[in-house]
């Protein structure tokens, strides 16, 4: 049985770690904003001979983080676009995880270079967005809802 002191250091602990993780999907949602900034403004054009390639040997050394990771975050960016008013992602408690996810609902296009496919995030429609976040929330009883739910819904 824990002592009040080390049910109090639990708390604290278990706090710090909540505050912790809010910021890191606030500052994962920044770095997707910066990213696609730097994405659409071609602001590595002079370096880099592609996207891709800037992506690649950046990523690591700027997000701290993958390749794939970094996509993800530019994902939840492109996706905090498209959300609905009511589903804003500070009063909403969205995470970029659960933006990344919507993600999927995003139709093909070929890519510039004509290799492979790439989302079109334009096409992302906010009705679907909606739809999908509230069947959601009704999926979790009103509350915030899990990635899990956001997949199902």
């Amino acid at each position: 049985m824990l002592t009040t002191s080390k049910k109090q250091r639990l708390q604290a602990l278990e706090n710090h770690i909540r505050k912790a993780a809010e910021q890191i999907q606030k500052n994962g949602l920044e770095i997707g904003r910066d990213l696609c900034e730097i994405r659409d403004d071609e602001l590595w054009k002079d370096e880099y001979a592609s996207w891709d390639q800037y992506l690649k040997e950046r990523a690591g050394d700027l997000v701290g983080k993958s390749w794939s990771s970094s996509l993800k975050l530019i994902e939840a960016a492109e996706v905090e676009k498209r959300l609905p008013t009511r589903f804003n992602v500070e009063s909403s408690q969205l995470a970029s995880s659960h933006l990344s996810e919507i993600s999927r609902l995003a139709p093909q296009k070929p890519k510039d270079e004509g290799r492979g496919m790439e989302k079109d995030y334009s096409r992302l429609r906010k009705q679907v967005v909606e739809r999908v976040l509230k069947s959601a929330t009704d999926l979790s009883g009103g509350v915030t809802p899990s990635v899990r739910d956001v997949r199902k819904a």
